[in-house]
């Protein structure tokens, strides 16, 4: 089995880092969704990237939340 780790934009590849600085700039803190996807950048990179797609969809903050919870509960 695979052990994932916890990254932080200190102990993340360099490719990672700047993924990690701009969401928890953004948030405030760091997603551990995001703090694990820090193992592989391009996947932290390509994921973020689509983050930022989405908030781009004429759905309010809300609905995009509601998505967002909808889709992790039924996964």
């Amino acid at each position: 089995m695979t052990d994932f780790i916890k990254h932080t934009a200190d102990s993340a590849q360099e490719e990672a880092r700047p993924v990690l600085e701009r969401v928890q700039k953004g948030l405030g803190f760091m997603s551990n969704l995001i703090a694990y996807m820090a193992d592989a950048p391009a996947l932290a990179q390509g994921y973020n990237t689509l983050s930022g797609v989405f908030e781009k969809t004429s759905f309010s903050a809300t609905e995009r939340q509601i998505v967002l919870l909808t889709v992790s509960r039924e996964s």
